[in-house]
């Protein structure tokens, strides 16, 4: 858990039941990530349309629409009312172009045309305005990041669809990504990856061998409160800041990972299969949320 500096005043900004869902059918429905003409196809989004990229690092999305979407996937839902909660439901297809608010039925009663992909992460505010990710469409600095959540932005849309503000975060050293939380006082936390370099994640404790050949580099992860009425970052915590490695004990941190619950093991490692991402995210973050009477924040690793 991160527990924020001080408590927010402000009230709840979301009382309508709703909930933001990606809508993703993988190798199920025939797209996979094998490499095949040096084309990596990796989703289906809610639209049917297949997204591809090319082999080679870093470039641009490809976007493939398939004939057909294979029957062994039920299209487009099975309606359970009796099962549904009540209220709306709100549906963000990531690389989607349109956010939709949806009743009971499953019908849509009102939708937002989006001037970026979506992102996969929106939010109904109290006031009819939308919060909406938007994802950057290619970049050399986060090659993967386009594959898995990577965002880069984030904006305010109106009941009638206009954008009425937009922040991009995208730097040479962070990108936003997933998921994002709007808070009491007006203020928005999103998660952003922080790209560090191999020489200072070494220096910092990380074990030579845990880097994917041919990478220098391991992404770790951060997150940041903006005020969108200002645009100015008013606070920010760091994975980076609170490490633990039980290497070298002559390196920074030194200490047994399960002897300290309050640090995050910078040798952490999952062995992800090489078709689907790599251990230059390092953390790979995707859900945020806050708690506004424990005042603290629920930070969701995978």
């Amino acid at each position: 858990m991160l527990r924020r500096k001080q408590s927010l005043p402000g009230q709840m900004s979301t009382s309508v039941w709703l909930f933001a869902i990606v809508l993703l059918l993988f190798y199920a429905t025939g797209c996979t990530a094998a490499k095949e003409d040096d084309v990596y196809c990796f989703a289906v989004d809610y639209n049917g349309t297949e997204h591809c990229t090319t082999a080679e690092e870093g470039a641009p999305i490809e976007v493939v629409t398939p004939t057909a979407v294979p029957t062994s996937q039920p299209v487009p839902a099975t309606i359970n009312t009796e099962a549904s909660e009540p209220g709306y439901a709100l549906i963000t297809p990531l690389f989607g172009s349109t956010t939709y608010l949806i009743d009971k039925d499953g019908q849509a009663v009102h939708s937002w045309q989006l001037t970026h992909l979506s992102g996969g992460a929106a939010y109904l505010l109290d006031d009819g305005t939308l919060l909406q990710t938007g994802i950057i469409e290619e970049s050399e600095l986060f090659p993967e990041a386009v594959l898995t959540g990577g965002g880069g932005y984030l904006q305010l849309l109106n009941w009638e669809g206009d954008v009425v503000w937009e922040y991009a975060h995208i730097t040479d050293t962070q990108l936003q990504h997933h998921d994002v939380e709007p808070l009491p006082n007006g203020n928005i936390l999103f998660i952003v990856y922080e790209r560090f370099l191999k020489d200072d994640a070494i220096a910092a404790g990380r074990s030579p061998d845990l880097f994917p050949e041919g990478r220098d580099e391991i992404w770790s992860e951060a997150v940041l409160e903006i005020d969108p009425a200002t645009n100015e970052i008013v606070w920010e915590w760091h994975v980076w800041d609170h490490l633990i490695q039980n290497v070298d004990s002559t390196m920074p941190d030194y200490g047994e990972p399960a002897d300290n619950p309050g640090r995050i093991d910078i040798n952490y490692f999952v062995n992800f299969d090489e078709n689907v991402g790599t251990h230059v995210e390092w953390l790979h973050a995707n859900a945020i949320d806050y708690n506004e009477e424990k005042d603290q924040i629920l930070f969701s690793p995978r």
